[in-house]
């Protein structure tokens, strides 16, 4: 596959997998084990099996992305979570979602833990 569909394909599944990635009960255990700046790969090689909405994406295209886990005052992020979690930081938990290609490429969530 040619590069510029590659990241094409990548940009635009990458909002579907943060989402199905942070809801799922096993990926979810999975990253509140990890320390801050640890990175998982999200691929069909996982030992994590893959939300069944997203395993087709994985399939049929050969993705492959890195999850992060941020502290909240990540200075590349924390303008971000102050405006989306009404100027807040502590007791979140940030997950930097990013093509394992296209590292300029993100897309963030956090969960509350406290």
């Amino acid at each position: 596959m040619k590069k510029r569909l590659s990241k094409k394909i990548h940009k635009r599944f990458l909002e579907d997998i943060a989402e199905e990635i942070t809801f799922s009960s096993l990926w979810r255990n999975e990253i509140f084990n990890l320390a801050i700046d640890q990175w998982l790969l999200i691929s069909m090689e996982s030992t994590i099996p893959l939300p069944n909405r997203i395993k087709p994406y994985f399939c049929q295209y050969n993705l492959h992305y890195v999850l992060r886990v941020l502290k909240p005052d990540h200075e590349d992020i924390v303008d971000m979570v102050k405006a989306n979690h009404g100027g807040f930081v502590d007791g979140l938990l940030i997950n930097e979602f990013t093509p394992k290609l296209y590292p300029k490429i993100k897309r963030y969530t956090a969960y509350r833990i406290i």
